[in-house]
């Protein structure tokens, strides 16, 4: 029998908790006997999450939902929080939000389990309506990265090609992975790159996940995007600072030039954008930086400097 761990992270998401749940309780069957668990680890949630639980755990009785609650925690905290408790084989993450296609434990699972060496799984995606029932956009792997999935290092640390909610970890991977940094606003780049780093990383291509437009993740205006410009910029030299720290003697020299090379260049254009920046120190390497790389890198950067210093603050 393999046992599936489910790790629902959540805040005030009770209205899309059981489009989730179902299409949890709805999977198509294994090969193999699966025993599933389901954890919500609710981060402070101020509307009936709480109270709806029992209601979707008499519902769905083959899941196995377990229900914690942390009040005023950050998603990464209770993420953390998740991962002590679990006891599976494997390890599903996913978004309170979003839901599940019914082929994607056993596409997936079997893809991870078939590999060599691979012990992160992530799939492809497709982007729906609020409601659920109107597809936006079948495939975010095509439209974003025109179906070119690199899991290489290099690659991965100028844009990260993970969404967090698709991912399946092998447990033999959870003990080095976690705990993530409670400094950092999201999981998705650190399992990549961590992912990337170890050549565990695996993309299985078949769009599996409903990734669900609302509110606040819907798609930014320019003038939007310019307005996130610097959080966003600490958040990721945040990132770049607190891998090469947990993981910096496992880099080699070609991706250590790589990480520090690119966080040099943040630090550059934060400091372009925000007055209260500090210029970074002294001069970065490149030797080990293609030069691919470092064009993308400083085009990258001057295109943003652009929209930061010609877009209205509105």
């Amino acid at each position: 029998m393999i046992k599936i761990s489910i790790l629902i992270p959540t805040f005030n998401r009770a209205q899309f908790l059981p489009d989730l749940l179902a299409s949890i309780a709805h999977q198509e069957s294994f090969d193999e006997k699966i025993e599933l668990e389901t954890w919500i680890i609710d981060n402070g949630s101020t509307d009936n999450t709480r109270t709806l639980v029992a209601i979707w755990a008499a519902r769905w009785p083959e899941i196995h939902l377990t229900y914690t609650f942390i009040p005023e925690a950050s998603r990464i905290r209770a993420l953390n929080t998740g991962i002590e408790l679990i006891t599976g084989d494997y390890v599903f993450l996913t978004d309170s939000d979003d839901f599940w296609d019914p082929q994607k434990l056993r596409i997936q699972l079997a893809a991870l389990r078939g590999s060599h060496g691979k012990t992160i799984a992530h799939t492809d995606l497709r982007t729906v309506s609020a409601d659920g029932s109107q597809i936006i956009d079948p495939s975010l792997h095509r439209s974003i990265f025109r179906g070119k999935m690199s899991t290489r290092f290099e690659d991965i640390l100028q844009r990260t090609n993970v969404w967090a909610g698709t991912v399946l970890l092998n447990r033999a991977v959870i003990a080095e992975l976690f705990p993530i940094p409670q400094t950092l606003p999201s999981q998705d780049s650190w399992i990549a790159l961590y992912g990337a780093l170890h050549e565990s990383l695996m993309v299985v291509p078949q769009v599996l996940y409903n990734y669900r437009q609302h509110g606040i993740n819907q798609g930014q205006t320019l003038t939007k995007q310019h307005k996130s410009s610097v959080p966003g910029l600490i958040e990721h030299i945040e990132l770049l600072t607190q891998f090469a720290h947990r993981y910096g003697s496992k880099l080699t020299a070609r991706q250590r030039d790589a990480l520090v090379y690119r966080r040099y260049w943040l630090q550059r254009e934060l400091a372009m954008v925000w007055p209260n920046a500090s210029p970074p120190e002294g001069c970065q390497p490149w030797g080990g930086v293609s030069l691919k790389s470092r064009i993308r890198i400083r085009a990258g950067i001057a295109k943003r400097v652009f929209l930061a210093r010609h877009l209205p603050w509105v």
